[in-house]
């Protein structure tokens, strides 16, 4: 089976520093003029991009970004996104709009599952963004669609195609649709200027062409309507590791595919990883964890979509260093300033070694005395 993608757009070497502004007030009408969206006539796409841009938006997290749209205004504006855009991405979230203005946002609710049609979110920023787009399940196969959002990050792109089918037991619409990392999240509107999908996920590139999908707007309206009356909750710094993936073992001798962290250093540590991982186009971290003396952390098939793993680890005596653009702090990881090299506050420290694994299905990094 082709490898689906999630498609958000991490922040990979230099860091995209937001500068954090109040946003210059709450009208919008001369933006986003949408009163006109998801009636009964037919737009053209110059018209639904001019009347739907300004309550799209870009989402930024410590680690990569994404697209939104504004459901609901309710003492702030409620927008609703994918899951894998903000889940477990850092503690900083800001939203950005058309024009220009960055805000903080909130995380109000975020889906559990696997299953792509329950990756979905709702943040809510404290200004107004835009007018809420109206969500619709009124389109028909071969009908044609445009997406907007951020892909890459370039900021408010449109691009069109058409529904290639519905994937009715997954609740998802398969579209031809340019989709790319930095989409996710963003809304798929008909002619009439209605949402008709939520931009989730596409076929790897490398084995298909023109294969994306997005979650059914039935699916996004329930979730809306369960969810935009939640009270904010804490944005995870880290994503937690799920009990069966990982073990700690000593002197393991491996014969399974997977990643291995083992301390030879002859002093108790402190260990995290991180990695991208390209099956979802996001990063993802486990840790902290005690790794005692001659102990080994294992995370099997970690490798399969992986080619980098970087690896904290310190004690009270020892900071292992390197000269790649992560930073670390007890319960984050973050990037250093793009034009001064260095951390973002005193709290954060370079600290971190980069394995560079490749095509390897199995890899054991020992971390050993310093020198």
């Amino acid at each position: 089976m082709p490898t689906v993608s999630r498609i958000w757009q991490p922040l990979l070497g230099l860091a995209l520093v937001s500068l954090l502004v109040q946003s210059c007030g709450r009208s919008r009408q001369a933006l986003n003029p949408s009163g006109n969206l998801c009636g009964s006539r037919q737009l053209e796409a110059s018209d639904i991009f001019k009347r739907s841009k300004g309550s799209v938006v870009k989402i930024e997290t410590a680690t990569g970004l994404g697209s939104g749209f504004v459901v609901k205004n309710d003492n702030g504006s409620i927008i609703l996104t994918n899951a894998h855009v903000v889940k477990g991405n850092g503690g900083t979230l800001t939203v950005k709009d058309v024009r220009g203005n960055v805000v903080d946002a909130q995380l109000l609710a975020v889906g559990e599952g696997e299953a792509d049609s329950s990756d979905l979110a709702l943040i809510k920023t404290e200004t107004e963004i835009g007018t809420p787009l109206k969500l619709s399940d009124d389109i028909e196969t071969a009908s044609t669609v445009y997406a907007i959002g951020s892909p890459l990050g370039q900021e408010w792109s449109i691009s069109q195609g058409i529904i290639s089918r519905f994937v009715t037991d997954q609740g998802l619409i398969q579209t031809d649709i340019a989709i790319n990392p930095g989409n996710s999240g963003g809304p798929v509107l008909d002619k009439r200027g209605c949402v008709v999908g939520v931009v989730v996920s596409k076929l790897d590139p490398a084995q298909s062409e023109g294969i994306g999908f997005a979650i059914e707007p039935r699916i996004a309206e329930r979730y809306v309507k369960e969810n935009a009356g939640n009270q904010a909750i804490a944005i995870d710094q880290f994503s937690e590791p799920e009990e069966t993936q990982v073990e700690q073992v000593e002197n393991p001798d491996r014969n399974e595919a997977g990643y291995e962290v083992c301390n030879q250093s002859g002093e108790n540590l402190s260990v995290a990883i991180a990695y991208f991982d390209t099956s979802i186009d996001s990063y993802r971290s486990e840790g902290w964890w005690n790794l005692d003396q001659s102990k080994c952390q294992f995370f099997p098939n970690l490798l399969d979509s992986v080619d980098e793993v970087y690896v904290f680890a310190e004690s009270d005596q020892t900071l292992w260093s390197g000269d790649f653009p992560f930073c670390m702090q007890e319960d984050a990881f973050d990037y250093p300033d793009a034009n001064r090299d260095r951390c973002p506050s005193p709290a954060y420290s370079k600290g971190f070694l980069k394995v560079e694994v490749g095509d390897a299905k199995t890899w054991t990094t020992n971390l050993t005395p310093s020198q």
